[in-house]
């Protein structure tokens, strides 16, 4: 093939042109990716922050009940409360044993 053969062949315009748009198409899902990986971390960081939230509540109900089953234990000399210390303790464990 000559030189004056290949320069008047619309192949290699093709080509040039089919380089083109696969070159944009590969930003344009590059910039697609990156939203998406940038979406997935605020995501992310939402529900860890929600869910720290979610364990500072989960450790003030422990120590309320904690306390709680301490204040029973102290009234609960010579008298019958409904709820004994020992539920009120029961409980607390289980809220703990959830939270770890």
């Amino acid at each position: 093939m000559r030189m004056e053969q290949q320069i008047f062949d619309g192949s290699w315009i093709v080509g040039l042109q089919a380089t083109q748009v696969y070159l944009e198409t590969s930003k344009n899902f590059y910039e697609k990716t990156l939203l998406e990986v940038k979406e997935g971390v605020i995501k992310l960081y939402s529900l860890v922050s929600i869910l720290k939230e979610g364990f500072v509540k989960i450790r003030g109900s422990i120590n309320l009940d904690e306390n709680n089953a301490s204040k029973f234990k102290q009234k609960e000399k010579g008298y019958w409360l409904a709820i004994s210390s020992g539920t009120i303790e029961m409980n607390a464990n289980k809220i703990i044993v959830l939270a770890d």
